[in-house]
């Protein structure tokens, strides 16, 4: 027993040695890397848990609470409440570790946003309910809309395109125009008609700050998607159309209009991969560093762990 012990001194003391040796690369490729990685990891295992345990094999709401001697406040458990917030939380994390540009309030308002959306995500657990569900259905849209406006300002006015404008009004118009006959009061039509007026402007926006780079000048750096999709802001831009199309279903469902298998799971699926666009296009990667950072980070690890 001994002499196992022993047999295995050699290789402990050459793990020390290269772990001591390589301490400042091993130490600077997981600051500037991992963190980002655990909550990209952490945001995919909990949104897919909660896609697939809460929203696909999720009960008919007709039936919810049915036969049971609650006055409709069959509340949801607890850790359905957490687990729907868990996903924005990591992409709060995640937008919170990046290496973002301090110099502007782009990331801080993405995390204004997210805030938000996290309250929303809480009531909206609870409008399934009887009785209280329109209130938090409403306070949840709240916050929502208080989340776009974020995301709104986030995205700035520059260049303004004012071509980009006038469809995104002329769709939202019609979105109003088909979702009015089923609203169910004029307080649901006012909301209703200024959401829409919202996501037309948030997507007006996210739309304006995509712009064409240098594809070349990209991909002769390795991580040139990842630059390539920041740096011309196309994340940000399918976060905000996937929002709206969310939104959309959303409505369509709570108020009825028609039947869509699943829609819940859809609801939330393009939810969470539009939180995840938009968060993403928080990252700042300036294109200079690139090959920098590759070579610091990846490239030097990789010799330590494989020996290239």
């Amino acid at each position: 027993m001994a002499s196992r012990e022993l047999s295995l001194l050699p290789f402990a003391a050459i793990f020390v040695y290269y772990f001591i040796y390589w301490q400042q690369a091993i130490t600077q490729f997981l600051y500037q890397t991992t963190s980002l990685a655990f909550h990209l990891i952490f945001f995919a295992l909990t949104s897919a848990y909660y896609l697939f345990d809460a929203c696909w094999h999720q009960k008919d709401k007709k039936s919810h609470g049915k036969g049971k001697e609650n006055d409709g406040l069959d509340f949801p458990k607890p850790q359905t409440v957490i687990a729907k917030c868990l996903p924005t939380l990591c992409l709060c994390g995640f937008v919170w570790s990046s290496n973002f540009d301090h110099r502007t309030m782009y990331p801080y308002l993405i995390m204004a946003g997210l805030a938000f959306s996290l309250i929303g995500d809480a009531l909206l657990v609870y409008s399934s309910l009887d009785k209280v569900g329109t209130y938090f259905f409403q306070h949840g849209l709240l916050n929502f809309a208080i989340g776009r406006i974020c995301y709104t300002f986030a995205f700035g006015f520059n260049p303004f395109n004012m071509p980009l404008l006038i469809p995104n009004l002329l769709i939202g118009i019609l979105v109003y125009v088909f979702l009015l006959p089923d609203l169910p009061s004029k307080t649901y039509r006012i909301f209703t008609a200024l959401y829409i007026l919202l996501m037309a402007l948030m997507n007006w926006r996210g739309m304006s700050r995509v712009h064409l780079v240098d594809v070349q000048s990209y991909w002769t750096t390795e991580g040139a998607l990842i630059a390539l999709l920041a740096e011309s802001n196309w994340t940000g831009c399918f976060g905000t159309i996937l929002f709206c199309v969310s939104d959309m279903i959303l409505v369509t469902d709570k108020f009825e209009i028609f039947k869509i298998p699943k829609s819940n799971f859809i609801i939330m699926l393009t939810y969470f991969l539009a939180q995840l666009g938009i968060s993403l296009s928080s990252v700042y990667l300036p294109e200079p560093d690139l090959q920098d950072i590759w070579d610091a980070d990846v490239w030097g690890v990789s010799k330590v762990i494989f020996g290239w």
